[in-house]
């Protein structure tokens, strides 16, 4: 029996999200069930690969070469395995190559080996193992520097595909059409390799792009698992694109000499294991090209895995333990009688501004999966389940829609969809788009045939023993059961605000109804997660997350109840219209639940109990909000109600920004405008049974209020705060949690101002902190909520429990760097993608771990840039004497200068944009900076030097702080561990 690391991915980033948690979940319990002890190593605390019961030691750490070590010294790991964690992952594999750490500790990498990872991941490598085989690929050139990519100009055209080598989601690339964007993004590209090395390629956007998922094994037996194609021709990253399986566009004969060219390259390159192989084809020319291949379980693998009904996580993990696949014996079976879509989730109803464009660097957040007994119903199915809407279309010209679609957007399946609506023909769009006739001609079926699907019957149809899916298609289906069932709401497509932390918690609580005897049914979309996994709950339905369609499914499941108290705000939305159809909501009431959510209710409950809240007025319309205008006391809050991550919550800091905003609130539900107060934020989860209470501990926040707490850095326990105010929260969260007959879960928010304590929100739900309080805490809340809300009770009032003797940090992870003309500042409204833990005894320990796991490296450069808003400069002057004191010299902006000069301190001014050739673009290409503080006075002046300096620093890798409270706390940990020569004599 082996001690094997498993090295995961590390926090949800965009191009690296819940599929590696997925695919190493099912990978640690397949390889305990042979026997072997499993260590994983992570830092994500939203995962389910990060729980006792997965593994038999966890370390929620930064992945790093100094911790990898430190654990196999103290776990006696023999065997590491890389193959699970994506890009992440394999670089730190290749980084202990690099450094002799198999060879030093005696480790067996498992999977595939250091060979088959530079073939596959080297541009130059892979380029030539194609060759050797004659296999095709696309007009390429490989560079390593400025210089060489100028020269591959003299052998290749514009338009061209950038690709970095050793990169996740295409980060770094992109396609080009003239020099200026060529010159950049080549500049990135280089940066953000781990090898600076890209490969400068041919354009051939606008041809079929088709995946195929392979398995290996040591005997060289190969199982092609599954064909996915793509929607969107080649020019569109693959995370970004919709994707079919099996394939549709293509003959059988076409598809056998694709597989068999996947057969040649991984048995050429020595695949142990999963890898995704990745065609362009041109139909015209009846060519194909190999594109690359990931020689791990990637993305993809959750899609294909899903869709084949082959678990291909839990099949690589036992051949990278030495099994074969004959001695496997998983029943695989070919795709028959369904066809199933991927469709990715986009960020831009958050980032409004961003270039919505897509290209070669991937930009979604997450994705959708449908399945039906037709391509067109796969097609409804799939949109329906994005949980996107917008009519903004009506209002283009049929020219504007016709141009709009010659470029891949977010959009363009919607732009289709209204042109098709206005009888434009699928031949006109497809020469356009460059979209295959199959698939348009499938839109326009379906919207010939969407009263059909709005207003029939669905009949149930099984992918397995116990996943299913509905479709029209006749078919007499029924389920044998033997015990009562209980049914959840899953969290659907990952989203900014709304992440793996549901998919965490509803996982809990599928395990605790099957604890209590129960048959645990779930309801979700999303195929990267574990919750859809078809060993997990007792039965599976992938389903858009709609009224009709879960009536269907309670009628054909008749559960006990539902509970919608784990699946984010996409379930509490669901409950009000569930209730109404007479189905049982589980937990707490659908009546206070609405008086927690809806903001005007929530103040009233308020009052009522004499709990202080900031001065507020209600806007129900138009009128009404303007109304306030003149009698709001700025900066103030708004916040409409019942959103995800902070929807369209902003600081309004006077008339004008007041009345700019209007033209963003829909006042569907009422919207609250509230005064802002500055002040210490905490959070809080609780479980109550209705009259106990049990809270695991108080969450403070290190950046003040004003910025949403998924982007702020947490701590628990909480430091700053006093007995005799830990003690009111406690009251007042027990209140509140009585008056409101809180069943399961509840979230608090509050701000702390002198000796007051202001509630500011209250969530009747899981959070997105209930995963990190319950690893900080070692107490599981959402299993224990699921519990009560089945009907134990809390043996007693335990209110607020004794405060761990650690530190833990969560520290939120952006993806600023994929998404290029995105602002960076912090706001109310949540930008984050991802989060980390770093835990440790004492604060400065946990911060310095937070900030490591966060990317920064702490390697003192000589510089710190300061361009300080006039809000924040009373905060400046104690911050910069201590950067002083770390012996950095600083650059400031004009004003900044100025202010620091005033108060004695010494600084570089350096001119704003444009008005010196040594302005701030230049100091920051050319001198050897640090970290950069940044704050922003006037959030819509979003293309200001301020706007032009955070996106240099994000794309140029430097470290950026959008809030002083962070840059303070950053600056703590620095001076914990400098030392200084300290002088103890002399006159």
């Amino acid at each position: 029996m082996k001690n094997i690391l498993i090295i995961a991915s590390g926090p949800s980033v965009i191009g690296q999200g819940a599929e590696f948690d997925y695919s190493g979940t099912q990978a640690a319990i397949a390889l305990r069930e042979l026997g072997h002890k499993i260590v994983v190593i992570n830092s994500n605390p939203a995962s389910i690969l990060t729980d006792q019961d997965i593994a038999d030691s966890v370390y929620i750490e930064d992945i790093n070469l100094d911790n990898i070590v430190s654990i196999i010294k103290r776990e006696n790991i023999d065997s590491v395995l890389g193959n699970f964690g994506g890009q992440t992952a394999l670089n730190m594999v290749l980084e202990m190559h690099d450094h002799d750490i198999f060879e030093k500790y005696n480790l067996d990498l498992l999977a595939n080996s250091i060979e088959t990872i530079r073939r596959a991941e080297d541009r130059e490598e892979f380029r030539d193992l194609l060759k050797s085989i004659d296999e095709p690929f696309i007009d390429s050139v490989i560079v390593n520097s400025e210089e060489e990519a100028m020269s591959a100009l003299d052998v290749l055209d514009f338009p061209l595909i950038i690709r970095p080598a050793y990169t996740l989601g295409g980060t770094g690339g992109g396609r080009v059409n003239n020099l200026e964007d060529y010159r950049s993004i080549v500049k990135q590209g280089l940066q953000l390799s781990l090898v600076h090395q890209c490969l400068i390629e041919k354009d051939l956007s606008g041809i079929k792009e088709l995946e195929f998922e392979m398995i290996r094994d040591h005997d060289g037996d190969i199982l092609a698992v599954c064909s996915l194609e793509n929607f969107d021709p080649v020019g569109v990253h693959t995370g970004d694109s919709i994707v079919f399986a099996p394939v549709q566009s293509l003959d059988a004969k076409i598809v056998n000499r694709l597989e068999n060219s996947a057969k040649k390259i991984v048995t050429e390159l020595g695949i142990i294991g999963s890898c995704n192989v990745q065609f362009a084809y041109d139909e015209d020319l009846d060519q194909h090209y190999v594109i690359e291949v990931n020689p791990r379980v990637s993305r993809s693998s959750a899609l294909a895995s899903k869709v084949s009904n082959y678990p291909i996580a839990k099949v690589s993990a036992l051949i990278a333990s030495g099994l074969s696949l004959e001695e496997i014996d998983q029943k695989h079976e070919p795709i028959s009688d369904y066809v199933a879509c991927k469709m990715p989730r986009f960020p831009f109803d958050k980032f409004k501004d961003g270039n919505r464009r897509l290209g070669t660097q991937m930009k979604s957040t997450g994705e959708i999966m449908a399945f039906a007994s037709s391509l067109q119903e796969c097609i409804y199915k799939g949109i329906l389940s994005l949980e996107f809407s917008s009519d903004h279309f009506k209002e283009k010209t049929n020219a504007e829609l016709l141009k709009n679609i010659e470029v891949a957007s977010d959009l363009r399946i919607y732009e289709i969809i209204e042109l098709l609506e206005r009888a434009v023909p699928v031949e006109e769009l497809a020469v356009r788009s460059k979209i295959d006739l199959i698939y348009l001609e499938a839109m326009e079926n379906m919207l010939v045939n969407q009263a059909e699907y709005e207003q029939a019957d669905f009949y149930m149809h099984a992918l397995n023993k116990n996943t299913f899916y509905s479709s029209l298609k006749a078919s007499n289906l029924k389920i044998n059961k033997n015990k009562d069932s209980v049914l959840v709401i899953g969290s659907g497509p990952i989203r900014i605000g709304q992440g793996m932390e549901f998919d965490y918690s509803s996982v809990q609580a599928i395990l605790a109804i099957q604890e209590m005897g129960y048959d645990a049914v779930m309801v979700n979309n999303n195929p990267a997660t574990v919750s859809t996994d078809d060993f997990i709950a007792d039965r599976l339905y992938f389903e858009p997350l709609t009224i009709d369609r879960l009536m269907k499914i309670i009628e054909f499941e008749k559960p006990i109840g539902v509970m919608v108290q784990f699946g984010g705000q996409t379930a509490i939305n669901l409950a009000q219209k569930l209730s109404e159809r007479g189905v049982n909501i589980l937990g707490t009431s659908l009546e206070n639940m609405n008086r927690a959510e809806d903001r005007e209710l929530f103040e009233k409950c308020l009052r009522k109990l004499n709990i202080r809240q900031a001065e507020a007025y209600l806007a129900h319309d138009a009128c009404e909000y303007m109304s306030f205008m003149d009698v709001l006391d700025y900066p103030v809050l708004i916040r409409p109600s019942f959103v995800i991550g902070g929807a369209s919550m902003k600081i309004i800091k006077n008339k004008d920004d007041y009345r700019n905003e209007l033209s963003s609130l829909s006042f569907r539900s009422p919207v609250l405008i509230d005064r802002y107060i500055s002040g210490i934020e905490l959070d809080l989860d609780l479980i109550s049974d209705g009259h106990n209470i049990l809270i695991p501990g108080l969450m403070e926040h290190i950046e003040k209020s004003g910025v949403h707490s998924g982007d702020s850095m947490a701590v628990y326990p909480s430091q700053s705060i006093s007995k005799q105010i830990k003690r009111e929260i406690e009251e007042i969260a027990r209140t509140l949690a009585r008056e409101l007959k809180i069943v399961g879960l509840m979230n608090m928010q509050m701000i702390v101002s002198g000796d007051d304590i202001y509630v500011i929100e209250l969530n009747p739900r899981a959070s997105r902190t209930v995963p990190f309080i319950s690893k900080a805490s070692n107490y599981d809340l959402s299993k224990k909520a699921a519990r009560i809300i089945l009907g134990e009770k809390l043996d007693q009032d335990y209110g607020l429990l004794e405060e761990s003797s650690l530190v833990h940090i969560k520290a939120p992870i952006f993806s600023f760097s994929k998404l290029r003309s995105v602002d960076t500042f912090l706001s109310p409204e949540m930008k984050s993608t991802g989060e980390v833990m770093a835990s440790d005894q004492s604060l400065n320990k946990a911060l310095y771990k937070a900030f490591l796991s966060s990317s920064y490296k702490f390697k003192k450069g000589r510089y710190v840039l300061l361009t300080i808003a006039d809000k924040d400069k009373d905060d400046l002057v104690n911050l910069a004497r201590k950067i002083e004191d770390l012996d950095y010299d600083i650059l400031a902006s004009e004003n900044t200068y100025e202010f620091l000069r005033n108060n004695g301190i010494k600084s570089r001014k350096i001119p704003k944009i444009g008005e010196s050739e040594q302005d701030m673009i230049w100091a920051m290409e050319h001198l050897d900076i640090d970290f950069i503080v940044n704050t922003v006075s006037n959030e819509s002046k979003s293309f200001s030097d301020g706007f032009i300096i955070r996106r240099n620093a994000v794309e140029r890798g430097l470290p950026l702080f959008t809030s002083i409270d962070t840059a303070r706390a950053l600056v703590t940990v620095l001076e914990s561990r400098m030392i200084k020569p300290l002088k103890l004599g002399g006159k």
